[in-house]
């Protein structure tokens, strides 16, 4: 009886969430703009663990409060916090795969292809493979984390767009934060090791600033090369790139018009992708792979600690948000940076 009751209490979230969801349509907003969920969970920390009404009953059952902190406790808001970080990632959008689970779990990674062998009829064995080699990386969490100051009296006046606002700058910092360790990171500075730091990743030398879609297109004749399917290939770049691919002319200063294969790759524009290698500091990259072989973990989902006394004069709450996660590469050479684009 206690697991019905566990189930029936799970379809009763999730008709809330449905509800939820219904509303936000009615009121204009779509599916890429979920239930903000880390802006309820912050203004729960500040209320719910003392309020009365039945929001705050309702906060208090999706949150655990210990000593002033909050954490996601109900799975299906876990995956809804999911869904918020997900919404208008680029990663998420190319096809990176998100999942839940504990510290210590093994990302699969795969090195290099196997060899085939052809078997003839009277042969006496197939020769073992000695080419191919499979591995594991062992998941270890690593913190981003954000201070936030918030008024008190914002905090009880703002209601439902207060949360918004609230978590579309928790989950816009945290995107970029975690889009930037998918890409560069490195275990020095303490996060997840990204593709610029990842052995097994090809390489292009641009050589200069784009001139052409020359460089892009060796980048996808790589990715092809190691069996990539041209379908599943997409891209992420930097402003300048985007500014660099758009003003491409012909010597009579028409823009030139992008080859066939690659109309259909998608290609996304962030502010995690750096702009500073090379001598100069003046330099960016162009990423490009299938990004199905990117996995990102987490513990599920962020935890957010309150401070009243630090601000307390002030009539300010300070909320210290952060979320255990890593970055995992399944096949490193799915992937190709195009390097050494100048930026000016």
């Amino acid at each position: 009886s206690r697991d019905f009751e566990k189930f029936g209490d799970q379809l009763k979230a999730a008709q809330e969430r449905e509800d939820n969801e219904a509303a936000l349509i009615k009121a204009g907003r779509t599916r890429k703009e979920p239930r903000p969920i880390l802006g309820q969970m912050m203004r729960a920390v500040y209320r719910g663990a003392n309020g009365t009404s039945a929001h705050d009953a309702k906060m208090r059952r999706e949150y655990n409060f210990v000593n002033g902190n909050a954490t996601l406790q109900d799975p299906i808001v876990q995956a809804e916090f999911w869904e918020t970080y997900k919404a208008n990632n680029p990663l998420a959008e190319l096809g990176a795969r998100f999942l839940i689970g504990p510290n210590y779990m093994q990302f699969p990674r795969q090195l290099t292809d196997p060899a085939v062998v052809w078997f003839e009829e009277g042969d006496t064995a197939v020769l073992p493979d000695s080419a191919s080699t499979i591995d594991s990386v062992k998941i270890q969490y690593k913190v981003p984390a954000i201070v936030l100051d918030a008024s008190n009296f914002w905090l009880e006046d703002s209601g439902e767009l207060g949360a918004e606002i609230l978590s579309r700058m928790g989950v816009s910092a945290l995107q970029n934060a975690i889009i930037s360790a998918v890409l560069n990171g490195a275990a020095a500075s303490g996060q997840p090791v990204g593709l610029d730091n990842v052995v097994g990743v090809q390489t292009v030398a641009a050589g200069g600033a784009l001139a052409s879609f020359a460089k892009i297109t060796e980048g996808v004749k790589k990715l092809l090369a190691a069996n990539v399917k041209l379908e599943n290939v997409g891209g992420i770049y930097s402003p300048s790139v985007w500014q660099q691919i758009n003003d491409l002319a012909d010597l009579q200063d028409q823009p030139l018009m992008m080859p066939a294969g690659l109309r259909d790759i998608p290609m996304h524009t962030s502010t995690a992708v750096l702009e500073d290698y090379g001598a100069g500091d003046d330099e960016t990259r162009i990423y490009l792979g299938d990004w199905a072989n990117i996995m990102i973990a987490s513990s599920g989902g962020p935890m957010v600690s309150i401070l009243r006394e630090t601000k307390a004069t002030q009539f300010m709450t300070q909320f210290v948000i952060h979320m255990r996660c890593d970055v995992g590469v399944i096949r490193p050479n799915a992937f190709c940076r195009i390097e050494g684009i100048p930026v000016a």
